[in-house]
């Protein structure tokens, strides 16, 4: 099963989420101000006072989420919100030639900061420089998503809705290559898993790495190499509460060889983190579990496994462990755990 196969009934927000009608959105927007190569939104506050989303999205505002014309994927310059340029996340996923979508993300906002915003968005000179063709032609004004963190904290890892999150539904497996103080490196291999749906789909592109590890190591994590390389990922932190948090590592895009073959190496600020033993959370000492991704925004598949304390696939291969996935296939907590 391809990843369109299983995108193909999906609309936008592209997403599976507890809430989709716009009443749950306390949040709108107009278009206040368009020219050629730039359009300015401004959001504004509609006064939904209902509980449940309207509150969550209150209370902080994660990303903004818009329709797109696939033909602009190359085509956004810069993105201003309230006419400053900042590190946000910003993202231009394709689906097929009529789905796609253009996420702001990382903006955190307070329920003020929300309700009086205004993005701005340049455009190249290209097919999208005229400021109405970035949007589809039958797009209506709200086709917008917002989305709050704060509705993962129900989740236990990888706090997220996905259709897959089994071991056996994951072709890669991951163990320590080495750890001293300040550093420690992760080997990712092929575990063997052919099966049909998600094994294939994050065969074919694999689009984020995801660590649970300990909440007080927000602010450690210094640098991440990729066979040896530092380059241009997304790399975030995200702390739900005093016992919950992911280490994200986005736009990797690997293929099926990148992947089986990607030596993660994380290196530790000189603070309560500089024991790599310190950053894994939630297995024995030293481990922790990783989730794989599909295509950035699909999560149709994120299975999870345990991080190995070191290479021991040969060992679970000869059990006929599927190289460390427990026999039921489902229990997140054994799941490649010694």
């Amino acid at each position: 099963m391809s990843m369109r196969e299983l995108l193909q009934d999906i609309s936008f927000p592209y997403a599976k989420c507890q809430a989709y009608s716009c009443q749950d959105s306390p949040w709108g927007m107009y278009i206040k101000s368009k020219e050629s190569g730039k359009v300015c939104y401004q959001m504004y506050d509609n006064g939904c006072k209902s509980d449940g989303c309207c509150n969550v999205l209150r209370e902080r505002t994660h990303k903004v989420q818009f329709k797109t014309n696939p033909l602009c994927k190359r085509e956004i310059d810069t993105v201003f919100i309230n006419g400053v340029e900042k590190p946000y996340g910003i993202y231009f996923d394709v689906f097929d030639e009529n789905n796609a979508m253009f996420r702001i993300t990382n903006l955190d906002w307070t329920e003020l900061e929300a309700a009086t915003a205004e993005i701005c968005i340049t455009l190249k000179r290209g097919v999208c420089a005229a400021a109405d063709a970035w949007r589809l032609a039958e797009e209506m004004p709200d086709l917008l998503a917002m989305s709050g963190r704060e509705l993962l904290q129900e989740f236990s890892f990888p706090y997220a809705q996905c259709q897959a999150y089994s071991c056996r539904d994951s072709p890669w497996g991951m163990y320590i290559k080495s750890k001293e103080s300040g550093k420690v490196c992760y080997q990712m291999y092929d575990n063997g898993c052919k099966s049909d749906g998600c094994c294939n789909v994050l065969r074919e592109r694999t689009h984020k790495i995801q660590f649970r590890t300990n909440p007080i190591c927000k602010r450690e994590v210094d640098q991440v190499f990729i066979n040896g390389v530092v380059k241009p990922y997304g790399l975030y932190f995200d702390v739900f509460d005093e016992t919950n948090a992911a280490f994200r590592i986005t736009n990797l895009d690997w293929t099926e060889l990148e992947a089986a073959t990607a030596e993660i190496c994380i290196t530790l600020k000189r603070g309560v983190c500089r024991n790599p033993d310190d950053f894994c959370y939630g297995a024995d000492p030293g481990q922790c579990y990783f989730s794989s991704f599909d295509y950035a925004s699909s999560q149709l598949c994120c299975p999870t496994m345990c991080v190995l304390a070191s290479n021991f696939t040969g060992m679970y291969a000869a059990l006929g462990n599927d190289y460390g996935c427990d026999p039921q296939g489902t229990s997140m907590i054994t799941c490649g755990c010694i």
